[in-house]
């Protein structure tokens, strides 16, 4: 019960002195190291967000609320859209283990960590698997986007932008991948 009111009354400070106190700076927030490889009729696409958790997410990520970011991705071949899909992966504290639990929505595994530094490169890495008959395709072009989920503050009965610490602005990364290669 105390932990519940504490968290409660951490969560409303964070809010406050985040946007009222600290003058925050946005994240210039860039999606990189994006990879696309085939197998059989399985796209694997990875790549990572840069940048994207730095400044006030450091107190945002202490209070034990779930921070989530949306993944899209879309695949077309010569401006016609094949295939869109849209997943999740989130992260939160856990005070009564002391540790990070990040959950990815389309595995059941989650990882649970107690260095933030290695949270933070975790939480930016993404992977996921397409299905689909690219092979009648010369090639295809892959876009990935993110955006942060708003977050519900309880204590004050609203929800939070997480955009602003992104400027509002949408990462997005594309890749070309010559089918042809993996025939």
């Amino acid at each position: 019960m105390y932990s519940a009111i504490l968290n409660k009354i951490y969560s409303s400070f964070v809010t406050f002195s985040m946007f009222l106190l600290s003058g925050y700076v946005g994240n210039n927030v860039k999606i990189e190291n994006m990879n696309v490889t085939i197998d059989n009729e399985k796209l694997i696409i990875s790549g990572a967000l840069i940048s994207a958790f730095h400044n006030d997410f450091d107190e945002l990520f202490s209070t034990g609320l779930r921070i989530t970011t949306v993944y899209e991705i879309v695949v077309s071949s010569n401006k016609k859209r094949l295939y869109q899909k849209i997943f999740t992966q989130s992260v939160y504290w856990d005070p009564h283990y002391c540790q990070w639990i990040v959950l990815y929505e389309e595995s059941p595994f989650e990882s649970m960590i107690c260095d933030y530094s290695e949270m933070i490169h975790i939480f930016s890495l993404f992977k996921t698997n397409i299905y689909l008959d690219i092979y009648e395709y010369d090639n295809v072009d892959v876009r990935v986007s993110a955006r942060m989920q708003n977050l519900y503050i309880p204590s004050q009965g609203k929800d939070l932008d997480l955009m602003l610490l992104w400027k509002k602005k949408i990462p997005e990364g594309r890749i070309n991948v010559q089918t042809k290669e993996f025939r």
